[in-house]
């Protein structure tokens, strides 16, 4: 699978929603815990165990982007994130077929008793190891959530940030493509259109 591929998977994750509206941030901060963990070296080996470390950088990043209303529940994104096919357990063993009945984890003992540890595909592993790759699925990440936790995600401030070199970069090849197949298009009006993705840039940045 392509790193695009998964940019689509990490911005259309299947989140609980807080009172039918706002997305709960629990999948959203396991995930950037462990590419935080990948980053500092600390996680060299698709094997991702659901130990002190990871609960600690989980906390963090899920504090500075949960409501009153959401639960420190490290274990809930830990066991449903397998759902979004990039996500996989590797099960105790003797412990498949209590496994395989759990439909969700009711709580820490769910996981350390059933599950040795979690990996990604190989390839996204592999990904993950890239700080550029690392940082375009961070960005798709954040498409999962309102803009203040965006902001909290990308340090959005006055510098180019990713969500806009990642709208630049999509229209450039837009427009390559249509050059390609010899179509006609307006550079103009791909900029027109861009600008309003953009942090109040100039017509010539």
């Amino acid at each position: 699978m392509s790193l695009l591929d998964y940019e689509k998977r990490f911005s259309s994750l299947k989140m609980n929603a807080r009172g039918g509206q706002e997305k709960s941030p629990h999948k959203v901060a396991l995930l950037l815990a462990v590419m935080e963990l990948i980053e500092a070296k600390h996680v060299q080996d698709n094997q991702i165990y659901f130990d002190d470390r990871l609960r600690d950088v989980f906390t963090r990043r899920f504090e500075a982007l949960a409501s009153l209303q959401d639960r420190n529940n490290p274990h809930l994104p830990f066991f449903h994130l397998r759902s979004s096919g990039f996500w996989h357990h590797k099960v105790k063993y003797g412990r498949d077929r209590t496994y395989d009945d759990l439909t969700t984890a009711s709580g820490p003992g769910a996981i350390t008793s059933n599950i040795e540890y979690a990996c990604f595909d190989d390839e996204l592993f592999e990904l993950l190891g890239n700080d550029v790759a690392r940082e375009l699925l961070k960005s798709a990440l954040a498409r999962n959530l309102n803009e203040q936790d965006v902001a909290q995600i990308l340090d959005v401030g006055n510098g180019w940030n990713w969500l806009e070199c990642e709208a630049i970069v999509s229209d450039y090849f837009v427009m390559l493509d249509k050059e390609v197949r010899g179509e006609t298009f307006s550079k103009t009006r791909h900029r027109e259109v861009l600008m309003l993705k953009l942090a109040d840039r100039s017509h010539g940045s």
